[in-house]
């Protein structure tokens, strides 16, 4: 990943959850790890289920926590479909918030 693809915190245009786009589970030994991209196309957030903790950082991997959670379950993966999408439309909304607050 190039430092290019993450948005600039400079840019100030509104960022709705819709609009966030992740991507397919990104690492082959850890399948619950995502990239969240703006419809830019601009990194703006990173998602992940490790040990059954469920962590949301902001804009990128080495950003800041903001949404964090013990789901325990240590699989690392989700419990089930459900589970799955219900936890990822929370992290959709907890980066848009972290960058249409300021972050």
């Amino acid at each position: 990943m190039k430092d290019e693809n993450v948005r600039s915190l400079e840019n100030k245009e509104h960022l709705r959850p819709g609009d966030i786009v992740l991507s397919e589970d990104i690492c082959p030994y850890f399948m619950e790890q995502y990239y969240a991209y703006d419809k830019s196309a601009s990194i703006v957030g990173y998602v992940r289920l490790k040990h059954g903790y469920f962590e949301v950082r902001c804009p990128d991997a080495g950003g800041d926590p903001c949404y964090e959670i013990e789901l325990y379950d240590d699989d690392g993966n989700f419990c089930c479909k459900e589970c799955r999408l219900r936890y990822l439309k929370i992290a959709k909304n907890k980066i848009a918030e972290w960058w249409n607050n300021g972050n």
